[in-house]
């Protein structure tokens, strides 16, 4: 298989604990490229009508795009695939970091699952090979907890948890990727819940394979130089996506109070600056991204003083 894609999907079936390979639909790939958009077309050829989003007849995907994985700048994201329990609509949550590169790189274009377990599990995926492993001794761990515990158990693998939240199958729990990064909205943490899966650890091996690899280097070579020399990088790199907090502000179509207003009368004590001021300690980057828009921050005071996290995002300052 080559172009990017490696041409298989893996089903888990987690009510009878079996594992299957499904082909890639090359047809729908090449029209759909990937991710988010063959994800969409998967779910909907598969998914009965009037399907509970919370029912065992749900299915959560995992997704990649033909450039995961690769040189490709800015290629480090995966989307995540589902019926929302919130909406009862389609869901599409999109994360960086490495997890979907990993997926990738253990031979996958999706993982699918399918079904509910009995008992609480999480999976272990080593490029072909799968477990299923009992998750009782993980359960209420929060996220970064239970991705540290992983991978002290498990090795250097990359991670895909649910906390207490998606385990309550609460609607808008989210999915957290190596502890920091996150499925969000919608729900498809508590879709994760709902099949007693805890996490999802994964490691890879494999080349990505490419049509034409020395060519396809070439052009991300040349990409990578356009967006060193473009004058907007450094920004970015410095605030991250938290510099759209003062720009659309100043517009008046900030989706402040969950969409409710357009402009939030304290913006400046959450824009940029004054979290470069306040909390960011440094930055860092997904995989393969040069832009490096990540935020390393710490609670510098009071009861939470000392807490650290990545972020927060735009998203998260906006609404």
């Amino acid at each position: 298989m080559s172009g990017g894609y490696t041409g298989k999907m893996l089903i888990i079936d987690m009510k009878r604990q079996h594992i299957g390979v499904e082909k890639t639909n090359l047809r729908d790939a090449n029209f759909f490229i990937g991710a988010k958009g063959l994800g969409a077309k998967y779910l909907i050829d598969t998914l009965p009508k009037g399907t509970d989003p919370l029912s065992p007849e749900n299915i959560l995907i995992f997704t990649t795009g033909p450039l995961t994985g690769t040189r490709a700048q800015t290629s480090g994201r995966g989307t995540v695939v589902t019926k929302s329990p919130l909406t009862g609509l389609f869901l599409d949550s999109h994360f960086g970091g490495i997890f979907a590169n990993e997926i990738k790189k253990a031979g996958w274009d999706f993982i699918i699952f399918k079904d509910r377990s009995k008992n609480p599990v999480y999976l272990t995926i080593i490029d072909d090979k799968v477990e299923f492993k009992d998750a009782s001794d993980i359960l209420s761990f929060e996220c970064l907890q239970t991705h540290d515990w992983l991978q002290k158990n498990e090795g250097k693998v990359r991670t895909a948890v649910i906390g207490s939240a998606g385990e309550n199958l609460v609607k808008i729990s989210c999915i957290t990727m190596d502890g920091h990064r996150h499925a969000g909205r919608g729900g498809a943490g508590a879709v994760m819940g709902s099949k007693n899966l805890k996490a999802v650890a994964v490691l890879g091996t494999n080349k990505i394979p490419l049509y034409d690899e020395d060519g396809f280097n070439k052009t991300a070579k040349d990409v990578l130089k356009k967006i060193q020399e473009n004058s907007f990088v450094p920004v970015r790199r410095k605030y991250g996506t938290p510099y759209w907090v003062k720009p659309i502000n100043d517009e008046g179509f900030i989706p402040t109070r969950n969409y409710s207003e357009g402009y939030f009368e304290h913006g400046e004590d959450i824009n940029a600056e004054t979290m470069q001021e306040r909390i960011v300690d440094g930055g860092g980057a997904c995989s393969n991204c040069v832009i490096a828009c990540w935020n390393k921050s710490s609670v510098k005071r009071g009861p939470f003083k000392g807490i650290t996290l990545i972020g927060p995002e735009y998203e998260t300052i906006a609404l």
